[in-house]
């Protein structure tokens, strides 16, 4: 097996013609660490042909990929953000959770590939082909899709709102748009739904729904698993006020990918009820939940609070005044419930969690 002192000679071995030798090279490139360290950030390595790599977690940034073959290619957690990958083939590649902010792809082949949770804002995609792509919780904000290809295009949960070039997209067929991504797109132009194949009753109930937006945020309520039962009698207490609410349970044994699935889907505007218990306040994911806090905050207006924190058995009062825990989590608003002795009592205590799960337009 040959191998390489330097980078760049690893590069030119990256490049190669034969797929044994690009097969050794990306061996070596993840053994090494290079591969996702971010030493090939900025590399040439255009025409490469890469069909099924592993390319799991690499650093490819401003790398110049153009006319690379990318086909069956696992890219999860990939960050290629600002790539030049002009005419790259990526069909049916893995691309889950990729990061592709302000990505050159002009002319790419993009069928079939799956962008669950990839970020792609600003990214060039004129002329590329997306026929059976999949954009599930993608961040498609103020990317180009000027004279694209969409055929059984199907989009999840995306906002195709600030999108541009709609109107130039060629239809080779209909496309799938669940009522979410119908919802958040508000000023898409119909046409461009039409041309997708959304039927023109779903347009016209679709404008009577936005005359009537959802009173409450969606909410997902999160907690350890010995406190399972209120959470269930929260969250039917919920769905009875209209509010849309979904379990998010912990296990007390750590199971770190299990807790990135569950969040999966999860926009800024979504809120989280933390259950607080003694059980949540030495869990292994608290730290996780408070982490994602403090990002979603930053895309939220200052008025608002991706977190609501209910109180259970009083330990967050429990814990020491100069404890940073303790510090991080008054940060959020806290409803007391740990004095709940009947439905009665339940209900009330319940009220301004409620009010505090209004959209701003339900309380004028």
């Amino acid at each position: 097996m040959t191998t390489s002192a330097d980078p760049q000679a690893l590069i030119q071995r990256l490049r190669s013609k034969h797929q044994p030798t690009i097969r050794e090279a990306l061996a070596e490139a993840r053994e090494r660490g290079w591969l996702q360290d971010g030493t090939f950030n900025g590399a040439l390595i255009y025409g490469a042909k890469w069909q099924g790599a592993d390319l799991r977690d690499a650093q490819l940034q401003k790398a110049t990929l153009s006319g690379v073959v990318l086909q069956g290619a696992d890219l999860t957690n990939a960050d290629l953000c600002g790539a030049e990958m002009i005419d790259s083939d990526w069909r049916e590649a893995k691309a889950r959770r990729v990061k592709m902010i302000g990505v050159d792809a002009i002319a790419a082949k993009l069928s079939a590939v799956d962008f669950t949770d990839a970020d792609l804002s600003g990214a060039a995609l004129g002329n590329a082909t997306l026929s059976f792509t999949r954009f599930q919780y993608t961040n498609l904000q103020d990317v180009d899709f000027n004279n694209a290809i969409f055929d059984n295009t199907v989009f999840v949960d995306v906002d195709l709102s600030t999108a541009r070039n709609l109107e130039t997209v060629r239809h080779y067929g209909p496309s799938a748009f669940d009522i979410q991504t119908l919802l958040r797109s508000e000023g898409v132009a119909d046409d461009f739904w039409r041309a997708s194949g959304v039927p023109e009753s779903v347009l016209q109930h679709l404008a009577r729904m936005r005359k009537m937006p959802d009173p409450y945020y969606n909410v997902y309520i999160s907690y350890s698993y010995p406190d399972r039962f209120f959470a269930y009698q929260l969250q039917a207490e919920l769905r009875t006020m209209g509010v849309r609410c979904w379990l998010q349970e912990h296990q007390l044994a750590k199971n770190v990918d299990f807790y990135k699935s569950m969040k999966l889907g999860i926009r800024p505007q979504d809120r989280t009820l933390l259950l607080a218990s003694q059980y949540t306040l030495q869990s292994w994911w608290i730290e996780d939940e408070l982490m994602t806090a403090v990002g979603k905050s930053l895309l939220l207006p200052k008025e608002q609070t991706p977190l609501l924190i209910i109180d259970l058995d009083g330990a967050i009062a429990d814990l020491a005044e100069a404890d940073d825990l303790r510090e991080r989590l008054t940060a959020y608003p806290i409803f007391h419930f740990n004095a709940i002795s009947d439905e009665h009592s339940f209900k009330v205590a319940l009220q301004p969690v409620l009010a505090a799960l209004q959209r701003p337009t339900a309380r004028s």
